[in-house]
């Protein structure tokens, strides 16, 4: 029989008989060359801080898998074909271990699941592999915050001076409150479910109080914390400069993830936010932060501003 791979636009032929045997080997043989490929890659990303965007979701996933079976594998794509596989299965000497294999790749009569499925291949399991293979503090939120923060400031040497001083005002820039709204959803939901109203109200107020402290009269959350962040950073390219932002915002947040709970039962005050960021800012990934005070500040108000419930 004669089948046909359309990505390289070739054809194979392939005696009837050895349609689902073949098959089944060359799956399990692109599953195992998949399957490494990924976590090697994976691996390799996340040690320089990146994640790659098919490990987000899992279509994402699923067109990525699909692209490497077509590119690097014609006859399993040309044999994958619910059809011939299916009339295969039913008309030719197949054993009845082959046949029960056969039966797990369709989902439906004679149409196949997609091939991140026909592989074997979990998207979740995948990264957890890749996971394996990184230092333990690269697999801590703080400690590889921590460390994202050191090589964004040591990259920020003479090849950022050299750039040109960012000229955008301030408020063109995006808003550095807007990174703060994905932190504040999860204390906001762990507030609501399990404590009273009271305690809810005291919450409240506590932060309002401290809000007042930190902004000034007339101005938002969002341009005290832009203003405060074009000071105390020290990079040029006005890109770099938003990803350390950035970074400093996923440390604060990873920061307080463990200890915001205490929070309703005790509410913040400024002696409280004063030392929770003295001790983060004290860290070896700010060192370079020359400009101490006014990083303090910008971190105390954008912990009151994860905290903050609306």
């Amino acid at each position: 029989m004669r089948v046909h791979a359309a990505a390289q636009k070739k054809d194979y032929f392939i005696q009837r008989d050895f349609i689902v045997p073949v098959f089944l080997k060359k799956l399990g043989e692109a599953a195992e060359e998949i399957r490494t490929a990924y976590v090697q890659e994976w691996t390799d990303e996340l040690r320089q801080d990146r994640t790659p965007a098919v490990t987000k979701n899992d279509a994402s996933f699923r067109r990525d898998a699909e692209m490497r079976v077509k590119q690097g594998y014609p006859l399993l794509t040309a044999l994958s074909n619910g059809n011939l596989l299916f009339a295969a299965g039913e008309v030719t000497k197949v054993t009845d271990s082959a046949k029960a294999e056969l039966g797990k790749c369709f989902a439906v009569e004679n149409i196949l699941r997609p091939f991140d499925e026909l592989l074997g291949l979990s998207r979740a399991f995948l990264l957890k592999n890749a996971r394996m293979y990184l230092p333990f503090w690269m697999t801590m939120p703080v400690l590889s915050g921590v460390l994202r923060i050191f090589r964004r400031l040591s990259r920020g040497g003479k090849a950022e001076r050299k750039a040109e001083p960012d000229k955008k005002p301030a408020a063109a820039r995006p808003a550095q409150g807007e990174t703060a709204n994905v932190a504040q959803a999860a204390p906001a939901e762990a507030v609501k479910s399990t404590h009273t109203k009271s305690d809810l109200l005291a919450y409240r107020r506590s932060i309002q109080a401290l809000l007042s402290q930190y902004v000034p009269k007339g101005r938002t959350v969002e341009a005290t914390l832009s203003e405060l962040s074009e000071k105390w950073n020290p990079l040029y390219a006005s890109e770099q400069k938003q990803n350390l932002v950035e970074d400093v915002n996923s440390l604060v947040r990873d920061f307080l993830r463990p200890v915001r709970r205490s929070f309703l039962t005790r509410p913040p005050d400024l002696k409280r936010i004063h030392a929770l960021a003295e001790q983060l800012s004290a860290s070896k990934s700010l060192v370079k932060i020359k400009k101490k005070d006014i990083l303090m500040r910008y971190i105390e108000l954008y912990m009151v501003r994860c905290l903050q419930v609306k």
